[in-house]
């Protein structure tokens, strides 16, 4: 996406723009960013979008794989975007709600149709889910590089006029009040100002609004973070012509219960797959070709192997190893008046939870900023909606970070800040769910419903679940009781 003006010429704005609307300047230019940014549009009368990255169009005669690379060199401040990003059903759905027709302009940029539960192969506890016929969760496979793009370019050019972009230019700190209450814009890297009556601050991992309000007096929230030792190595493949989709369009393979290692390999636009090997607990999957294509032979589920042997490799392994879970109690320690904090680390759900951030900051400001106010109403409302959002996003994340940081607890090595583990009985009985998806497609669908964000956690609990849980848990006590009596693979009736 083309900047829209570098940061001097937006700050040089006619006196009169200053006081016709409200003023929002979002920080960081991710998913959550650049739909945050969308979203004030609806909402305000100017918004600034500010970028430390490079944010130059793409295109030209560059193939899909040439221009993932390049993408991914140029957003440092998006971490793997050469390896696989799965856009959890919620989250596409969040993303439509809020870009009507992004789905459809994703497809047509190339991005591949894929039926969660019914075209990915999914092996975990020793062996695979049944797939269903077909289901509800359609989602699409494409790179997060194609994911960015598209939704930079549909929100830049929804919001003509009332949304300025200027990338290559960082915040170096807050615009306070005199008494230091209150924010009032940021100070660009550049050492210029830029005045607002809202900023809205959504730079994951590398967000420094802790410290800033540390520094002018002002209490933090506390921070929750786990961090399992994960680091991901992988590349870009093209497969074989001969190549049988109707086999999977995805193939993901868990080591669970004991093992520490897996893999994923998604298809994404212009018949480029990606793939990815990790490992946990500090255990780094081979940076060297023949080694990385055997640590995919060792695996309990042999298919990725299968796959990557008859594949052509498009780019060198890319190895990438600051995955962590990282969230701010902001909900129950709101930043002061002027500022809110969106966007913290949730891998594996990151896209889909920057999407329902989103949602709930739309939400907020429409129930703070009613029309027909005046303006310095509006003004007063936006600076003082900190409590209510961040209590409407608190509500976005504790799903996704129950589901990311349950699997993470499991490993003895997994290093924990302020988090509680999951009662056991309740990890027991998520894992009894995975073994019954071994035998009823029907429950691996809603359980995906969960862990896709479609459906609530209570949902956990939906009697077909229920039942199929308990059966399963009492399975497991049977077996670890008396070997002999466990039933054979199949012997319950699947659906």
């Amino acid at each position: 996406m083309p900047s829209a003006g570098s940061p001097r010429s937006v700050l040089q704005r006619p006196s009169s723009e200053v006081e016709r609307g409200l003023r929002v300047v979002v920080l960081g230019a991710g998913v959550a960013g650049v739909l945050s940014a969308h979203v004030a549009c609806q909402h305000a009368h100017s918004v600034w979008l500010v970028e430390g990255d490079s944010l130059a169009a793409g295109g030209g005669e560059a193939s899909a794989a040439e221009e993932i690379m390049k993408v991914a060199r140029q957003r440092r401040g998006i971490p793997q975007l050469a390896h696989p990003h799965t856009l959890a059903m919620g989250g596409l759905e969040a993303m439509e709600a809020l870009l009507p027709g992004f789905k459809e302009e994703i497809l047509r940029r190339g991005g591949v149709e894929l039926d969660l539960a019914r075209d990915l192969r999914f092996f975990d506890f020793g062996d695979v889910y049944k797939r269903a016929d077909d289901s509800c969760l359609k989602s699409v496979g494409a790179s997060r590089a194609l994911i960015q793009a598209t939704l930079q370019d549909e929100v830049l050019a929804r919001n003509a006029g009332k949304l300025r972009v200027m990338d290559g230019c960082r915040a170096s700190g807050l615009l306070w009040s005199e008494d230091k209450s209150r924010v009032l814009g940021v100070e660009l890297s550049t050492g210029e100002r830029l005045e607002a009556d809202l900023v809205i601050v959504a730079c994951g991992r590398s967000c420094l609004l802790p410290q800033w309000l540390k520094a002018a007096g002002h209490p933090v929230p506390a921070v929750l973070k786990v961090n399992a030792g994960l680091t991901y190595v992988g590349r870009l493949y093209r497969m074989p012509e001969d190549w049988d989709k109707k086999r999977w369009l995805g193939c993901i393979t868990l080591g669970r219960p004991n093992g520490i290692w897996g893999a994923g390999m998604v298809p994404v636009e212009g018949g480029v797959w990606q793939m990815v090997e990790w490992g946990y607990e500090g255990n780094v999957p081979p940076m060297e070709d023949a080694a990385f294509l055997e640590a995919a032979g060792r695996l309990p589920d042999t298919e990725i192997y299968e796959a990557i042997r008859r594949a052509e490799p498009l780019t060198p392994l890319e190895k990438y190893g600051g995955a962590y879970n990282i969230c701010h109690s902001w909900e129950k320690v709101p930043p002061p008046p002027g500022v809110l904090a969106i966007g913290d680390a949730v891998y594996a759900q990151g896209m889909s939870v920057a999407a329902k951030s989103a949602e709930a900051l739309d939400a907020a400001m429409a129930a703070a900023l009613p029309a027909g106010g005046s303006l310095e109403a509006r003004r007063a409302a936006a600076a003082g909606m900190g409590r209510a959002f961040h209590q409407r996003l608190a509500a976005v994340i504790a799903p996704a970070w129950m589901m990311a940081t349950s699997e993470d607890l499991r490993y003895p090595g997994t290093k924990a800040q302020g988090v509680v583990p999951p009662p056991r009985l309740l990890s027991l009985y998520i894992d009894s769910l995975c073994k019954a998806s071994h035998r009823s497609s029907k429950v691996m669908e809603l359980f995906f419903c969960i862990a896709h964000l479609v459906k609530p956690p209570h949902y956990l609990f939906h009697p077909r679940l229920l039942a199929a849980g308990i059966q399963q848990m009492l399975r497991d006590a049977l077996q670890a009781l008396w070997p002999a009596s466990q039933p054979t693979k199949g012997a319950l009736k699947a659906e």
